[in-house]
């Protein structure tokens, strides 16, 4: 996945951004089908976001630009 992050230079900052689009967009069906609110959803977005990208900076360090 650090390969990843380096070819696609993907900044952190992005990545939960990125997720949080996904998550809230992409399972909007999964949410209403389990009668989740649009303001839960959001919640749920951005906390799956955080601990993506905090377990991925805690695995890999800090993403440095330029390098790769």
């Amino acid at each position: 996945m650090n390969t990843a992050l380096l070819q696609f230079k993907i900044e952190r900052q992005n990545m939960a951004g990125l997720v949080f689009i996904f998550v809230y967009y992409l399972g909007k069906p999964i949410f209403i089908n389990f009668g989740v609110s649009d303001r839960n959803r959001c919640f749920t977005a951005l906390i799956i976001g955080a601990i993506l990208d905090t377990t991925v900076f805690a695995l890999y360090g800090p993403y440095t630009v330029g390098t790769g």
